[in-house]
């Protein structure tokens, strides 16, 4: 018996077995337990995807789930390297100019589509380096491409280490283009998503586990409009007890017909007709408790706060909402330095500093920049500064580390403070930062010698 069939009938004896009697309920039995790999098909889920995609297009709670994502990993400065040579600084702050735009739609096709591809190219319109990146979707992947060994599913291998991805030449959904595919070694695609399992060689949809939801919940509300709209209608109903009453009959109308009720008129009606009026249910207080417990649900299926997905901060204390955004701070951190740039980030940089060396920049060959990710922002800034002011007098830290923690750098900052002190004596002006002129960060005298020191 190989492997294969000894692992199958392993799981067949599993399942055949009878369940346990500590700890399974009554209807354990239809629960499915299929053994399936990180892999079970070689493209991501392409259903999940595509729902999720117009999901985004139809619902405006899903497009918020977005923007918020988004905006906690990328913010307004992206994710900035931290170089010491000023020139090489200068250098990235040029070419970078395209860098926020194309990170930000990365992030978003990740979170929508599961996956991105990324192409590092040679450009000649590049500025300052001639690195240019090109986003594709994940359906630029040719899944077609499979010998069951050193390509799966468009992916090429060497044992488990990826060699290249077969893309296409075009979209494969664009009227009148052909299939062509070509092979794209690793070296200059990064294939940019979030592995859920070991081995996973595709992403899914962050919005996998609350599609369904989004779906009911969009419908439940359009519906519920509508049925509102029609309760707003004052609709009556004309009867009488023999059936043979008509009481809007008319010579040109013999059969009858309707009647609308306008302001200012009168109606006659026969001495027998019964008149009602439509009485539509109303959920009276169920309505908003209900559609709070559905947004709780897709936003802890989302890794994300009610508050923050619904906009609704109404019953947020300041222990909750610091409590909050600690966990939620955590979470972002982890999708940045555990995806965004070791998978992302660095080989962009690496291959940035390859191109800048080769343009006569000797710095590029043994700069090391770290990564500096925009920090969420706190529920009280006062008291988080206050802490990192005490933080670098005690010596725990540094300005250079805090100030780079928010994506900006020292030097920079330092000449910006020297030209405004040195502007503001030319003009006569007193700033609480200028130590020669205020108590605010004054250098304090030294204590001269003690009673004890001093020779009789």
């Amino acid at each position: 018996m190989n492997l294969r069939a000894a692992w199958t009938a392993g799981w067949n004896a599993l399942l055949g077995s009878p369940l346990p009697a500590a700890g399974m309920s009554y209807n354990a039995t239809n629960w499915p337990v299929t053994p399936t790999g990180p892999n079970p098909i070689p493209a991501n889920d392409v259903f999940s995807r595509s729902r999720a995609e117009r999901e985004i297009h139809d619902s405006a709670l899903a497009k918020r789930i977005v923007s918020v994502w988004s905006g906690e990993l990328c913010g307004g400065s992206g994710a900035t390297p931290m170089f010491r040579d000023s020139e090489l600084r200068s250098l990235w702050d040029e070419w970078s100019t395209k860098w926020i735009p194309d990170l930000l739609q990365i992030i978003e096709t990740m979170i929508i589509s599961g996956e991105c591809f990324v192409l590092l190219q040679i450009s000649e319109t590049a500025p300052a380096v001639p690195l240019s990146l090109t986003l594709l979707p994940p359906e630029y992947l040719d899944v077609s491409k499979s010998d069951g060994s050193t390509v799966i599913g468009g992916i090429g291998f060497r044992g488990t280490e990826r060699t290249g991805y077969w893309l296409f030449d075009h979209h494969p959904a664009t009227p009148g283009t052909d299939l062509r595919s070509s092979f794209i070694p690793v070296a200059d695609c990064l294939h940019v998503y979030r592995p859920l399992r070991p081995t996973q060689q595709r992403g899914e949809t962050w919005f996998a586990p609350v599609l369904y939801l989004l779906r009911l919940l969009r419908e439940y509300l359009e519906s519920d409009l509508v049925r509102l709209k029609t309760s707003a209608l004052l609709t009556g109903f004309v009867r009488s007890p023999s059936g043979s009453l008509n009481p809007f009959a008319s010579p040109t109308n013999p059969n009858g017909g309707l009647i609308s009720l306008e302001p200012a008129t009168m109606t006659m009606l026969p001495s027998e007709a019964e008149v009602t009026f439509s009485n539509p249910v109303d959920h009276s207080g169920a309505f908003d408790p209900f559609v709070r417990h559905v947004i709780r649900q897709i936003a802890a299926g989302m890794n994300l706060s009610y508050e923050s997905v619904s906009g609704d901060y109404s019953s947020v204390t300041f222990a909750s909402g610091r409590a909050a955004i600690l966990t939620f701070r955590k979470q972002v951190e982890a999708i940045q330095y555990g995806t965004l740039i070791p998978m992302l980030c660095q080989p962009v940089l690496d291959r940035w500093l390859e191109l800048a060396a080769s343009l006569g920049y000797d710095a590029a060959r043994t700069e090391k920049p770290r990564w500096a990710t925009p920090t969420p922002a706190s529920l009280d800034t006062r008291v988080e500064l206050q802490a990192a002011v005490l933080g670098i007098r005690a010596g725990l830290s540094s300005r250079k580390a805090f100030v780079e923690a928010n994506g900006d750098n020292v030097e920079d900052i330092d000449r910006e403070l020297a030209a405004d002190q040195q502007r503001a004596r030319s003009l006569g002006l007193t700033l609480d930062v200028d130590s020669e002129k205020t108590q605010l960060g004054q250098t304090q005298p030294q204590a001269g010698p003690t009673m004890e020191t001093q020779q009789p």
